[in-house]
């Protein structure tokens, strides 16, 4: 939720599928793979397109997908000034490979907030959301109690691992249905504004 990767992933996927003869918008294939893992946008790209039997879905994602990221990734409006102000010790929870969001994080300006200690990939324990177990590798390894964690998402999946792990979530809802985090427990926000006044009245920041 720090940086707006979910449509350039999307934009990948959806250039491999254009390339295999598919024709499905990108906009389907971003609300398709929305919240979830490589291995599930994986199984979409064999489910719309045949492709040859040698050709690595996954492997020319990442070629794709890194050099989008390199030229369009930006984070979201308003997050640095939250991650800057925040009280609380602040860490990463993501379904991406740990190079993927160290290589976002530098693009964005964002790498010196979060230390490698506070980067937790969903690669590193075989579990992605919406399984609750990444998040609760993270609070582990933080040594936090999940139930005084504090989740952001930007999905009902990752809502859903919130829920599932015990721990408390807002939603940002700018992209995705209230309904969808409201239906996990969750607190919608619109926007950066909204969150960091959320976050005030908690008095986090």
């Amino acid at each position: 939720m720090l940086v707006d990767s979910e449509h350039l992933a999307a934009k990948a996927f959806h250039q491999i599928i254009k390339i295999h003869g598919g024709n499905i918008s990108e906009e389907f294939v971003y609300r398709s793979l929305k919240g979830g893992s490589i291995f599930r946008a994986v199984d979409f790209v064999h489910q719309h397109v045949t492709v040859p039997t040698n050709y690595d879905v996954a492997a020319h994602y990442r070629q794709i997908s890194f050099d989008l990221f390199a030229q369009e990734l930006k984070a979201v409006d308003g997050v640095m000034e939250i991650v800057r102000s925040l009280k609380i010790v602040q860490c990463i929870a993501s379904n991406g490979p740990k190079i993927k969001i160290n290589h976002n994080l530098r693009i964005t300006g964002l790498a010196h907030h979060f230390p490698d200690d506070r980067i937790f990939s969903g690669h590193e324990i075989g579990k992605f959301k919406p399984e609750p177990d990444l998040f609760l590798h993270a609070a582990n390894s933080m040594k936090i109690p999940p139930a005084q964690c504090l989740v952001i998402e930007d999905s009902g999946h990752g809502a859903n691992a919130a829920r599932m792990a015990g721990m408390q979530c807002m939603g940002f809802a700018a992209e995705t249905n209230p309904s969808e985090f409201m239906a996990h427990g969750a607190q919608p926000f619109a926007d950066m504004k909204e969150l960091y006044l959320n976050l005030s009245v908690l008095g986090l920041l």
